[in-house]
Parts: C-alpha cells; sequence; structure tokens
C-alpha cells in the first residue's frame, strides 16, 4: 500500500471534474482501481514520488475517504528528475518540465496534439522548437505541493468551498521538505 498523502502531483489541476464524482462515488462504494491500466507513479532519486498519470484516480480516492492506495492500482517507475527533462517522440512525451519547481496544466491535450501535427508535416527538430517556444501552453511554475491542493482546487470549482482540513497550507516545494 502506498498513502495518497506521501505523493506529489505533476499537475496543476484535473481536466474533468465531472469524471471525477463519478470515481469519488464509486470509492465511497468500494471501488479499488485495479481494472483499468495502473496509475503511473514515478520514484526519482531522492525518494520522492510523483504522480506521473492517474492524478483523477488518487484524488478520487481521497476524496472518498479511502487514503491509500493498494498494490494492485499502481507501478512504481524509477525516473531520473533530468529525464522528465527530456523530449521523448517514441514514447510521446512531449511536454518535458521540471518537476521541481514546475506542473503541467490540468489539460494538455491540444498542445500535444499541435506538437503530433508540425512533426507529421514538418519534422521532428521544428516539433522540438514548436515545444521549447511554447511550454507556457502546458507547464507553469508549481503552485500544488499534494494531492490534497490539488483535491482542495476540485472542490473550490465544483462549488464545495475550501475545507482547510485538507489543505491547511500550501509550501514551496524544495528537497528539504517534500
Amino acid at each position: 500500500m502506498i498513502k495518497i498523502d506521501d505523493l506529489i502531483p505533476t499537475q496543476a489541476g484535473l481536466r474533468d471534474l465531472t469524471k471525477l464524482m463519478g470515481m469519488t462515488d464509486a470509492v465511497r462504494n468500494g471501488k479499488v482501481f485495479n481494472d483499468n491500466k495502473p496509475i503511473d507513479l514515478s520514484r526519482f532519486e531522492d525518494g520522492q514520488i510523483y504522480v506521473h498519470n492517474g492524478h483523477h484516480r488518487v484524488v478520487a480516492c481521497l476524496m472518498g475517504e479511502r487514503p491509500e492506495h493498494q498494490a494492485d492500482e499502481y507501478k512504481i517507475t524509477e525516473w531520473k528528475y533530468a529525464r522528465y527533462l527530456e523530449i521523448n517522440f517514441a514514447v510521446h512525451f512531449v511536454t518535458p518540465f521540471d518537476p521541481l519547481t514546475e506542473v503541467r496544466v490540468a489539460n494538455f491535450k491540444g498542445f500535444w496534439e499541435a506538437v503530433a501535427s508540425v512533426q507529421m508535416h514538418q519534422s521532428e527538430d521544428d516539433a522540438r522548437m514548436f515545444i521549447h517556444r511554447h511550454r507556457y501552453l502546458y507547464c507553469q511554475p508549481r503552485n500544488v505541493w499534494s494531492v490534497r491542493d490539488v483535491m482542495t482546487r476540485a472542490r473550490v470549482v465544483l462549488g464545495g468551498g475550501y475545507d482547510p482540513d485538507f489543505s491547511p497550507y500550501m509550501q514551496p516545494v524544495s528537497k528539504s521538505n517534500i
């Protein structure tokens, strides 16, 4: 098992809040997310574990009052921080960023599609240049430091208001406090 409070998000928010509500209800009714692809977690060289893919499921568990993930709900991949800064067309990783200081925006599908179009109709070098020139479309300075911060944003947007028990403080990320 892994505690959700030990995970660090790589996105500033969630792209589909209607999806989140259904998932949260399912968690409250005993749902375990082991029937689809697992939640992708990235463990870096300093031992910190980030959510790479699966933010909706992680937040839904927290909102559904299940503070841990079972072992069959996630997989952990070992990463180096420097690799997150690399573009990798082979696996469609075209949103490089520094997870210590940046997060991706909630919905970067349009950016991903634009990169694919540039790569297909022009060249891989042109796509790289496009990515570097347009980072602001998919990434921003880190403004969430925990899954609870992402959950709090979702609750506010959904009209649930701010609940200090879910996010009593926000703190900057550094190797000494994550």
